[in-house]
């Protein structure tokens, strides 16, 4: 009997720390939106941007950067994130801060925003042009440019210095326009392009990152410049493209479309979202699995699956040209990108590491996978890019197609409305 009694009072013991080490795990008490009013689906996807972006978060360093992500199978960390990647995942939670109004979330990201921008110098030419001092053999100034334009004006309330600082990347893509509305650029990407394709395909996507990044800056510093220039470049990307930096110019191209309601940029951003549509995995035998990824830079063919920030990025880019459908009475195309954003977001969706995916880890382990993306389907690697594009993915999925406010109720918005 006492041993009976000295055995249940150690397991309540040790249910009781094991309770103590999970709520300590969790974030801190704070504004929330109501789930329970949520569609089941929508708390799902709600859940899982909160995952990600908890993880992204456990990510962040002391000086605002982000440690690469970790290859999970001989636990081993990846090294350290290229710029582009750290740009994305400031992007990523600028975003969710703006939707969610969290506090923890916008302060993590305003000081990513800001050490990234650290890395950023005045024109010794011009006063007026601000551009990453890195070689350009490691880091495209192009590329650099517009994607911390788009984490700045990301942000709810981005600081009267960060736009300035801002402004000046804005006026350094400008003066890469050439005639005919293209933005020139040498690529550099993070691995050296093994072709003349790849280094063509590597320049497009540094141009796509700046002209998403012009578009948005307009958020807080519209300018008629920028409109013009923007219009000038849909004639300059008319062409065919390499899909795989196509999202890129949907993105930059749909908000330039509600900007001005140019038909031209509501043509290019449907034959871009088309071809994405295109090529999106469908139902197959032995490919259960990859139902709703985009093979963006596999065929179809091919044994190997499609990529989970590649489809992440492609489930933005239609949530974008979804707007666009709907907004110029488009009702196929709107039906369309609905269902293909829908079926990708289920795609990555089901690639992160949930609590039912972490049990055969250490309990001690879990916490450095918990909510992170898998890189591909049968591949346990978690990378930094990876779970940056699917959280902004799902949540703009969410707020976007869905509608579904990510702010607590009683929660006042001070930024801008999205255009519309």
């Amino acid at each position: 009997m006492i041993r009976r009694f000295a055995r249940l009072v150690v397991l309540s013991l040790a249910v009781t720390a094991c309770s103590l080490a999970i709520t300590s795990a969790q974030p801190p008490s704070e504004p929330a939106p109501n789930v329970e009013s949520m569609h089941p689906a929508h708390r799902a996807l709600f859940f899982s941007v909160r995952r990600g972006t908890e993880w992204l978060m456990q990510a962040q360093q002391p000086n605002g950067l982000f440690h690469q992500g970790l290859n999970v199978a001989v636990n081993t960390p990846l090294e350290n994130a290229h710029f582009y990647h750290q740009a994305e995942a400031a992007i990523a939670l600028a975003r969710v801060s703006r939707l969610t109004m969290n506090a923890r979330y916008q302060t993590a990201a305003q000081q990513a925003t800001l050490t990234l921008l650290s890395s950023t110098k005045i024109d010794p030419q011009d006063a007026q042009v601000r551009y990453t001092l890195f070689p350009e053999t490691t880091v495209n100034r192009l590329a650099s440019a517009g994607l911390l334009l788009r984490a700045v004006h990301e942000l709810p309330a981005p600081a009267e210095v960060r736009l300035k600082e801002a402004e000046g990347l804005a006026q350094y893509i400008r003066t890469t326009q050439q005639t005919e509305g293209r933005f020139q650029s040498q690529a550099s990407g993070v691995q050296q392009a093994s072709s003349n394709t790849d280094q063509d395909a590597m320049n497009l996507l540094c141009q796509g990152f700046a002209v998403e990044g012009l578009a948005l800056s307009q958020n807080y510093s519209p300018a008629n410049w920028k409109s013009e220039a923007l219009q000038k470049a849909v004639r300059g990307y008319q062409q065919q493209m390499p899909l795989v930096v196509v999202p890129d110019f949907i993105t930059g191209l749909a908000d330039t479309y509600f900007r001005t309601k140019d038909a031209n940029c509501a043509a290019a951003v449907f034959n871009m979202a088309d071809a994405l549509c295109n090529v999106q995995q469908q139902a197959e035998p032995g490919k259960v699995a990859w139902v709703g990824g985009f093979m963006t830079t596999a065929v179809k063919t091919t044994a190997l699956p499609p990529l989970t920030g590649e489809s992440a990025r492609c489930v933005t880019a239609l949530c974008d040209a979804y707007r666009v459908a709907k907004q110029a009475g488009d009702a196929a195309r709107t039906e369309k990108y609905r269902n293909c954003a829908s079926m990708g977001v289920q795609f990555i969706i089901s690639l992160q590491y949930t609590g039912n995916g972490v049990e055969h880890f250490a309990e001690s382990y879990q916490p450095r996978v918990l909510g992170a993306f898998r890189a591909s389907v049968g591949e346990g690697v978690i990378r930094l890019q990876d779970t940056a594009e699917c959280v902004l993915a799902v949540s703009t999925y969410l707020s976007d197609i869905c509608g579904v406010s990510l702010a607590p109720a009683q929660t006042t918005a001070t930024v801008p409305a999205p255009v519309k």
